[in-house]
């Protein structure tokens, strides 16, 4: 049987921890990384605004794990909010329009698709 792996790191700490691999040059390897768990814990998704630096690595992630490995994003912000926290509406758009397409979303106990979930 496979090992299961997983990662459930703060979106900030997730943040700090690319711009650290991003000034060490070793960027691309920190993402083979992570993409390295079948299921990353987004966790704090909102809680904190990002500037525009931010904003683009997390879109890295995002982009990269995007219909090939499980990610599950902890929030409270509804996907309509989203471009406050993540300071692009553009950026914000690219975003929720990957973890969109396809997903399961559980809103308390209540899981659903995407398509019942405008916020």
């Amino acid at each position: 049987m496979p090992s299961f792996h997983r990662s459930k790191p703060r979106v900030s700490d997730l943040i700090n921890e690319m711009r650290e691999a991003q000034t060490d040059k070793k960027l691309a390897d920190y993402l083979r990384m992570i993409n390295r768990c079948q299921l990353l814990i987004l966790d704090e998704m909102g809680y904190l605004n990002f500037d525009l630096s931010a904003a683009n690595l997390l879109f890295q992630v995002i982009g990269a794990r995007y219909e090939t490995a499980s990610t599950f994003y902890a929030t409270n912000v509804p996907f309509s909010g989203w471009a406050q926290f993540i300071g692009d509406e553009g950026l914000a758009t690219a975003i929720v329009d990957r973890i969109a397409h396809r997903p399961l979303i559980s809103i308390g106990r209540h899981i659903t698709s995407s398509a019942n979930y405008i916020g």
